[in-house]
């Protein structure tokens, strides 16, 4: 069975973990050390190997490679040479597993360089992710209008941390938003460090590639333009509420020229006059998540210390959604903001009678 000498060891591993509980602090932390690099890093790394060299795909001596250090992961190895082989395949989720362990010293800057090669790997490794994930003939046909986010849109059904031999992918999941959420949830499961999960890294980034997949992705829902908003910045390693998360925008969309221009320098191909396109971009996410906020809240009944929550913020929302009334002309957005006033009239409404009832 694939994998079963390196997952012996790291069995052994966890026994000593658990046998030498009355070791010396120093000891017992290199084995948790150990134990936690085997099982974040290693495993995932031997199994996208196993499916590498297997590829019928990829350039031979490509595939040559990745059977030697197929070979080699059969050993337990030193962190720095798990980053060096995940860097290699281009494997950038792994790393950001191993900036995660436990005493991970790695620069805000590599951490930050490695977020951006996930979704635009280096051409040398974005053909090894759209060989390897294609799925036969027909996915080698989809491969072109998937490129530009060729590990998530070319990758099949199953794991993004592999713990097993992977199976032969059947069919490619090209809704773009759900492969991110999957692969953010299982890294979540892995690592909740700071250093990994800084939002105004990861947000600012995921938008950027929101926007590019909505403009060119036939089936993107205009609807679901907010997914990063809604559902990133709610995963518990960030647990936002929506007062929080409105702040949070209110915040990205003034200061787009001062994070913008240090994201481009590492993409390729930007839009032309890129930062104009990315605040349509934003006010168009902010109106889809500022009626699904309030929405929400009217619709469920929304009373007490929550109401008083929205109702702290409402002046600041009103006056976000006059400026968005002048920048945006869709018709289908001024309807969305004319619904986001009449909530918030009834939500104003409710704390009013709130108020009056506890007088």
């Amino acid at each position: 069975r694939s994998g079963g000498e390196l997952l012996r060891k790291i069995r052994y591993l966890s026994v000593a973990v658990d046998a030498c509980r009355r070791c010396p602090d120093a000891d017992m932390q290199e084995l948790r050390r150990r134990t936690e690099a085997a099982v974040k890093v290693q495993q995932p790394l031997y199994f996208e190997l196993d499916r590498l060299k297997t590829s019928k795909f990829i350039q031979p001596h490509v595939q040559r490679q990745a059977e030697e250090d197929f070979k080699a992961l059969n050993d337990l190895l030193p962190v720095a040479q798990l980053d060096q082989m995940a860097a290699k395949y281009g494997l950038y989720h792994i790393l950001l597993a191993v900036a995660g362990l436990s005493g991970a010293a790695l620069s805000p800057q590599r951490i930050f360089d490695v977020w951006v090669r996930l979704f635009f790997p280096p051409e040398s490794v974005a053909a090894i992710h759209t060989f390897t994930n294609a799925v036969g003939d027909r996915g080698m046909r989809a491969a072109q209008p998937a490129a530009q986010f060729p590990f998530f849109l070319l990758r099949g059904a199953g794991p993004f941390f592999l713990q097993a031999q992977a199976p032969a992918a059947e069919q490619l999941d090209r809704q773009f938003p759900r492969q991110v959420m999957a692969m953010l949830r299982e890294l979540h499961e892995r690592t909740t460090a700071d250093q990994v999960w800084d939002a105004l890294v990861v947000v600012p980034l995921l938008e950027y590639c929101n926007c590019l997949w909505a403009s060119s992705a036939p089936d993107a829902s205009p609807d679901a333009v907010a997914w990063v908003a809604n559902e990133v910045l709610k995963l518990p390693v960030f647990s936002r509420s929506e007062e929080q998360i409105f702040t949070f925008y209110v915040e990205m969309i003034r200061e787009v020229d001062q994070w913008l221009p240090r994201l481009l320098v590492l993409v390729p191909n930007p839009p032309q006059e890129a930062t104009a396109v990315m605040q349509e971009h934003l006010a168009g996410v902010m109106v889809q998540f500022l009626d699904s906020w309030t929405s929400g809240l009217r619709g469920g009944a929304c009373t007490g210390a929550r109401l008083d929550l929205f109702v702290a913020v409402h002046h600041q929302v009103e006056v976000v959604i006059q400026q968005l009334r002048q920048a945006l002309s869709s018709p289908a957005q001024q309807e969305a903001l004319t619904r986001t006033e009449a909530n918030i009239q009834e939500l104003c409404h409710r704390s009013r009678l709130s108020r009056l009832a506890i007088t």
